[in-house]
């Protein structure tokens, strides 16, 4: 399975993406900021743009959008962390799932991650 990136950029709020990680924002004018949360960061440096979907951190150089983020948080790649976002529901294309399609499509997310570990590691 192949995430449609442009669509979880354009439909995933990174606000609460980023604020799921315990980074408190605090809105000024058009952007959020808060401290950033890759590394120690006394003042709040981080600038998060919700209608651009994008973050920035001139402090320590992490920037991207809402799924670069999540792989920088992670550790994981790019692709991973676009499956992830869908998984966890933060992007509403899985939104309109019930419960027990939820879970199977989870389900199916994780075996196609454990595929592709396994592949990779051969």
């Amino acid at each position: 399975m192949n995430p449609d990136f442009d669509q979880i950029k354009r439909t995933t709020d990174i606000i609460r993406v980023v604020e799921s990680y315990g980074v408190k924002l605090k809105r000024t004018g058009r952007n959020y900021v808060g401290r950033c949360c890759f590394h120690d960061d006394k003042n709040p440096s981080l600038i998060v743009t919700p209608d651009k979907g994008l973050f920035h951190c001139p402090g320590c150089g992490a920037a991207g959008n809402v799924i670069q983020f999540v792989a920088r948080k992670e550790g994981i790649s790019d692709r991973e962390a676009a499956l992830k976002l869908v998984s966890t529901g933060e992007s509403p294309r899985d939104q309109k799932l019930d419960v027990a399609e939820h879970a199977a499509y989870t389900a199916m997310l994780n075996m196609i991650l454990n595929l592709d570990e396994v592949i990779t590691k051969e």
